[in-house]
């Protein structure tokens, strides 16, 4: 059980603190619609943006650590994904790569955003990497932070599934630690009160993250996870913890090897979430290799 006083303390400190956040960094909160889906947004600035694309049970407010590591004149989207965060829910038949990535297409049509720099953590990177093959006019560049990809070798989480079992959804406090362990190499520090709401929002969604993490890897293959990597033309740079045990190490590698123009990046003693366990490194890298894609579109 998750005490339920523990959870309203939480959720009210967790809605201050990220509202705080957004406030100081400047960014707009706003609300897309995609067809019949909401898709809440945090926006600033014009031109090419950088988009933050979550993982699997995050959302736009897991980017905000990492937004605060940018310039202030940087151009940002970061947006819930369906069925995450304050986003409208999906079925299963629609948690695919591809639908995914349509309707991150979409968001940024209303926002009035052509083309931009993708982030994508995770699930996200599969998302992001579907994105520059089906609309590459879109994609100015890729960064990739523990991504899916080709499986080598398998992480604990895959030997975990293959257990029947999956440490992303859970339905306890104890879960929702255990998740975290499992993560990161450090795991942050959050207050129990703030563990307990979170803790709270992963178990009231376990059904519905069942079936969408099962739509997503099982989907049908010509809307699955991107096989065709060299069909990817946008400079990408994969970063990868060296101790990441939700997506083997050997996946980063392996992506950099496949797609046309890539960088890899390991990053020691980092586990699943690099923009959180070394924020500073990967702000830098993210920079830097935003302004080069930039330069080399001008040349």
């Amino acid at each position: 059980m998750i005490p339920r006083a523990a959870q309203i303390v939480g959720r009210a400190q967790y809605a201050a603190l990220m509202g705080l956040a957004v406030r100081r960094l400047g960014l707009e909160a706003e609300s897309i619609t995609v067809a019949d889906l909401q898709i809440p947004t945090l926006h600033r600035g014009g031109g090419e943006p950088i988009v933050f694309v979550h993982g699997f049970g995050a959302d736009k407010e897991s980017w905000l650590t990492l937004i605060a590591r940018l310039p202030a004149k940087q151009s940002i989207v970061a947006l819930d994904l369906p069925g995450f965060g304050g986003a409208s829910p999906i079925t299963a038949s629609r948690a695919s790569a591809m639908h995914q990535a349509a309707v991150v297409v979409q968001a940024l049509r209303g926002l009035g955003v052509d083309r931009a720099h993708f982030v994508g953590s995770s699930m996200g990177g599969g998302i992001a990497l579907r994105l520059a093959a089906d609309a590459p006019e879109r994609v100015a560049s890729l960064t990739l932070l523990g991504s899916v990809g080709p499986w080598v070798e398998k992480s604990e989480l895959a030997l975990a599934l293959e257990r029947g079992e999956n440490p992303l959804v859970g339905r306890t406090l104890a879960d929702f630690d255990r998740m975290m362990d499992l993560g990161m190499v450090k795991p942050l520090y959050i207050p129990r009160t703030i563990r307990a709401h979170l803790a709270s929002v992963r178990a009231t969604h376990a059904v519905s993250w069942d079936a969408l993490f099962e739509g997503f890897v099982a989907s049908p293959p010509e809307q699955g996870y991107l096989e065709r990597l060299g069909e990817v033309l946008a400079p990408t740079l994969v970063i990868h913890g060296s101790e990441d045990r939700v997506i083997h190490p050997s996946t980063g590698r392996a992506l950099a090897e496949q797609l046309q123009t890539s960088r890899h990046l390991s990053l020691p003693d980092v586990g699943h979430v690099p923009h959180m366990e070394a924020t500073r490194i990967v702000a830098a890298a993210l920079l830097e290799h935003v302004r080069a894609s930039s330069r080399r579109q001008v040349a």
